[in-house]
């Protein structure tokens, strides 16, 4: 795949860009021409899921000294049956008598002693019901192995907000036990580690707290990382928070820039002076403590944060310090010289960018499950793959340079479909757009739409791919213009037997050796194929012109005259978004005046072709009255209009 996009961006032109397949896939309806400088510039991350993975161990106990117990998460609900017949069977063998059997036998009775408290503890009496798992707890080990881990975690729940040091050694407990052997066949092992982490947030010892929910996100549990971003942002609403504490933190550090990243979008929380003032902050205390040295391991990430507070000196530094191969650090790097050159630098330093290898993020496809307002999708263009997106740019940059056909092999590249669409419609020549597209999309079925964000899979898989979308553009341009025969190869097929018909009527109609009635047939009823078959097939799509001739944008994102020229050149004449119905009545009065006055057939004409312009446009509609008033007076239709003064309703 390298060598193909290095084909693209190496070039001089798009030559080499044609002889890359496209492939099915990711495409983006996000169109990177309607950015700003500020947007360009921005420093593409990972998204906070990502991010959160790049930090989390491999396995559970790595950053908090814990029991050796299995914590995987479990997605159980609560059962109380199956662990009962378990017992049995492991007293009796497989013969073992119905449940519940005797009450009294020491296997059964720490059920019914577990089941008491929660009957307890649902009608309020917390005193009680600790009295009764304290009771599962005292029972002699062959007595207590199915009810152990449930008794002290009910324990530890109890006391969460009363006592929640004393909760914190429950859950603690709690591993202990699953570990010594005691079933935990709902992983509260891995439950018990966020419970233990909110105690010690509640205790105010948010280092050790941060630490315990990245443990339990290791265990798999999927509500740990909506706990960080909570303990996260309780911990700055604390007064006391002392920043430079969690920066000596190896584990906190880490975290809380994840942190600062990741919530850089969230539309549910605006510190004080903004995200970009709370990472520069951060950045601060982190320089403050002498920690951000080579080699430590998330300084491209803090090189980012950097970079996006406009802190530049620091976001140079630091990004200098990262590994060379660090995808986030080139990231940085190719923006600071985006930042201080001109525009053919930005260019020269997004190509050389864009056709290296090891640029992507690892882990940059979003997770597969909505996010609350704690766990938001941050800023959108942090997910997907980078070097699509470093294509667009670049495609973006080549478009205010004014070099249009290298644009479009970037932006096809890049799968950015809306922007190529833009150029193969308002800014290339219908001819050259053809070439681009008959080059680009052999086989145009190939190319897929774009993905839905929710199952990051093609979202309308039984829809026209991209590649047929820009051939039918492609096509609906030609036809704009009449010129039948060139729109016909890159219409769907099922619309070229439309075509055919109207350019046998169009070629009748032009033939001055036939008869004059028989070229205004011709010609009337091709206005009416145009009129009310072809309206479609030829209706115009991308609007990003106007946004772009009216926007101010900057020094990388600016509009060129040529571009606006182009722009203006290509729209249909006159401009409306019923364009084909102008195209229709054209034919209509050519073939009118083909015919003779005072006749039934050329009133049927004029009137029906001025009925298609009178409801939106009754100026350009004026000329049909008119002619039918004056040329067909003495007809039906005639002597209606002149009556009612304008066409007169269909019967």
């Amino acid at each position: 795949m390298g060598s193909a996009f290095r084909n693209v961006i190496v070039s001089s032109g798009v030559a080499l860009a044609l002889l890359a397949p496209v492939h099915a896939g990711d495409w983006t309806n996000d169109p990177y021409l309607i950015r700003k400088d500020e947007e360009l510039l921005r420093c593409p991350m990972p998204g906070y899921m990502a991010l959160l993975r790049r930090i989390t161990p491999d396995r559970v106990g790595t950053l908090v000294q814990l029991a050796p117990a299995d914590c995987r998460f479990v997605p159980r609900r609560r059962d109380d049956v199956s662990d009962l017949i378990s017992a049995q069977r492991e007293r009796f063998g497989p013969d073992a008598p119905p449940v519940p059997g005797d009450p009294e036998e020491i296997s059964l009775r720490q059920f019914q002693l577990y089941l008491d408290g929660r009957l307890l503890h649902e009608r309020g009496d917390q005193a009680a019901a600790v009295c009764r798992w304290n009771e599962v707890l005292e029972q002699p080990a062959e007595g207590r192995r199915w009810r152990s881990t449930r008794a002290a975690y009910m324990i530890g729940r109890s006391v969460q907000h009363s006592d929640p040091e004393l909760a914190a050694k429950w859950y603690r407990a709690v591993r202990s036990l699953a570990a010594e052997g005691c079933a935990d066949t709902l992983g509260l092992a891995c439950a018990s580690i966020g419970w233990e982490a909110r105690a010690e947030l509640d205790l105010g010892r948010i280092p050790r707290a941060l630490a315990l929910y990245l443990e339990q996100h290791a265990a798999g549990d999927p509500t740990a990382d909506e706990s960080i971003l909570f303990a996260c942002r309780r911990g700055l609403d604390e007064a006391t928070l002392d920043l430079s504490q969690l920066a000596v933190d190896p584990v906190s550090r880490r975290i809380f820039t994840v942190w600062v990243l990741g919530a850089w979008g969230c539309y549910d929380f605006a510190p004080e002076g903004g995200m970009a003032g709370l990472a520069g902050r951060w950045c601060g205390a982190l320089e403050d403590s002498g920690v951000v040295q080579p080699g430590l391991p998330e300084v491209d990430l803090l090189a980012a944060m950097a970079y996006e507070c406009e802190d530049l000196e620091r976001a140079r530094e630091w990004s200098a310090m990262a590994p060379a191969d660090a995808p986030v650090a080139r990231w940085v790097r190719v923006k600071l010289a985006c930042r201080e050159g001109g525009l053919e630098d930005a260019i020269a330093a997004m190509r050389d960018f864009a056709s290296s290898d090891g640029i992507e993020f690892e882990e940059s496809i979003p997770p597969q499950r909505p996010h609350s307002a704690w766990s938001p999708a941050v800023h959108d263009d942090g997910h997907g793959p980078m070097r699509s997106r470093a294509l667009c740019e670049l495609g973006a940059l080549l478009v205010s340079a004014g070099r249009f056909e290298e644009a479009f092999g970037a932006f096809v590249a890049g799968r950015s479909r809306e922007d190529a669409a833009y150029l193969l419609e308002r800014i290339l020549s219908a001819d050259r757009a053809a070439e681009l597209v008959d080059g680009c999309f052999p086989d145009p079925a190939v190319a897929m739409g774009p993905l839905s964000p929710a199952t990051w899979q093609p979202s309308w898989r039984w829809g026209n791919s991209v590649g047929e979308g820009f051939r039918h553009l492609v096509g609906a341009r030609f036809l704009r213009e009449l010129r039948v025969s060139d729109a016909r190869a890159f219409v769907d097929s099922k619309e070229r037997a439309k075509l055919d018909l109207l350019a046998r009527l169009l070629a009748t109609g032009d033939d001055s050796a036939r008869r004059d009635g028989e070229r205004a047939a011709a010609l009337w009823d091709a206005a009416q194929l145009v009129r009310h078959e072809c309206a479609d097939i030829a209706a115009t799509t991308s609007e990003l012109g106007g946004y772009r001739a009216y926007w101010e944008y900057g020094r990388l994102a600016m509009p060129t005259a040529d571009e606006m020229v182009r722009w203006e050149s290509s729209a249909t004449v006159p401009t409306h978004v019923r364009h084909m119905r102008y195209r229709a009545a054209e034919l209509a009065w050519r073939a009118s005046l083909l015919l003779p006055d005072e006749d039934p057939f050329t009133a049927e004409v004029l009137c029906e072709a001025g009925r298609w312009l009178a409801p939106h446009d009754p100026k350009s509609a004026d000329r049909f009255y008119k002619s039918l008033v004056r040329r067909c007076g003495s007809t039906a239709l005639g002597a209606e209009a002149d009556r009612r003064r304008w066409f007169p309703p269909r019967t």
